[in-house]
């Protein structure tokens, strides 16, 4: 099964942000579009019981910034 995901969406790397509640990742996303800090956005993940380190959190935004631009 595994094998087969990775055969469909080879490029696609899962990030923690990925695995979130829908609410809380749409949360995160407009914090990204709003132009937050991404301290704002691990404080906001912290208050949720979520842990991740900045670096995480840029590479999440680097990642979903580049999808939009390329949808629209």
């Amino acid at each position: 099964m595994v094998n087969q995901r990775r055969q469909q969406e080879p490029n696609r790397s899962r990030s923690t942000i990925d695995g979130l509640p829908p609410l809380v990742k749409a949360t995160v996303e407009q914090m990204i579009v709003d132009h937050r800090y991404y301290r704002e956005i691990v404080e906001y993940l912290k208050e949720q019981g979520v842990s991740l380190s900045i670096d995480s959190v840029r590479r999440y935004t680097k990642k979903y910034l580049k999808i939009a631009r390329e949808l629209h």
